[in-house]
């Protein structure tokens, strides 16, 4: 219901606000000035005015810390704020309010899957990393009516959505939000080794680097040796990583991160693997069957503009424990 929606969406901003408002409150602790307490409290004395060699001094300091939001863009562009701390760690956060903003419209059905990877029309189970609200899953399913169905997604927001579909089958599919680098997937949502097929399609690019390997065991326990895990993801070279600053040492501060990704303004991430990147991560748990890269040059006849997309694709077989 329109009004329901506009509740939840007002609450969320409440809850956005009060994190920033405590965040704001640490930075000025930080640089030593006051803040009243909650509900009001004794008011904050008047500061004695700075000298002109204390105004340089505040302002040369200024200059140099670390900015405290990337962009402010309140109309049109986003969710308004785009943190510069902690970008990985609000990412639940992120996606659920990207899929609050997009519901069930920010990605297209995935057609393709049963074509390209011609191993999921023999297969009985299948597991889904980042299922958002279904672009893959529902055509799957029509396809292949035999198929036991797992998927997951970190945002709660978009597998409410999933749940939601009038052709959701509990029968067929188990969906639930789970954050595959916070820890394992419970046996009893999804037993170990009993997954003949997964799909990992854009999702480890969300993930910080350095929680990768964590995130990719815990998925490899599901997977029963000789299962596949395919793999898609962008790649070194790819439009995004060119419009975002070239290359992982310069180019746009702002949505550049210390750990190589990037951050977009609505406040998810994105990493751009090399094939050699890609064979080291999923090394200890899988043998590579094909890893390579797809160019794709991707024509917006509305614009009249051509986009070259360079992603890296790639089929990994499970190996025994």
């Amino acid at each position: 219901m329109p009004g329901v929606k506009r509740n939840a969406m007002a609450q969320e901003t409440f809850e956005g606000d009060a994190a920033r408002v405590r965040q704001l409150e640490e930075l000025l602790a930080k640089h030593g000035v006051p803040v009243p307490p909650p509900g009001g409290g004794a008011a904050v004395p008047k500061r004695a005015k700075r000298s002109d060699d204390e105004q340089r001094r505040v302002a040369q300091r200024c200059r140099q810390m670390k900015p405290f939001v990337a962009e402010y863009a309140p109309y049109g562009k986003g969710f308004g704020v785009s943190f510069v701390l902690n970008p990985q760690e609000n990412a639940a956060k992120m996606w659920n309010r990207y899929y609050s903003q997009n519901t069930t419209l920010g990605f297209k059905d995935r057609h393709y899957l049963t074509r390209e990877v011609d191993e999921i029309k023999h297969a009985q189970t299948m597991m889904e990393c980042g299922c958002g609200v279904g672009n893959a899953m529902y055509p799957i399913l029509a396809e292949l009516p035999h198929m036991r169905y797992y998927a997951f997604d970190l945002s709660e927001v978009a597998v409410k959505y999933l749940k939601t579909h009038e052709k959701y089958d509990p029968q067929r599919v188990t969906a639930f939000a789970h954050d595959l680098t916070a820890g394992p997937i419970a046996a009893e949502l999804v037993p170990n080794a009993v997954v003949d097929v997964a799909t990992f399609i854009f999702v480890l690019s969300a993930i910080a680097p350095q929680k990768m390997p964590a995130a990719i065991a815990h998925l490899a326990e599901k997977i029963r040796p000789g299962g596949l895990l395919y793999f898609r993801d962008y790649c070194e070279g790819d439009l995004a990583q060119t419009r975002f600053g070239n290359n992982r040492d310069g180019g746009n501060e702002a949505a550049a991160m210390a750990d190589g990704s990037f951050m977009r303004t609505c406040g998810t991430c994105s990493y751009f693997f090399t094939l050699a990147e890609v064979a080291a991560l999923f090394g200890p748990h899988f043998d590579v069957v094909m890893c390579e890269k797809v160019v794709r040059d991707v024509v917006n006849n509305k614009k009249d503009v051509t986009m070259n997309r360079v992603w890296v694709h790639a089929k990994l077989r499970r190996r025994a424990p």
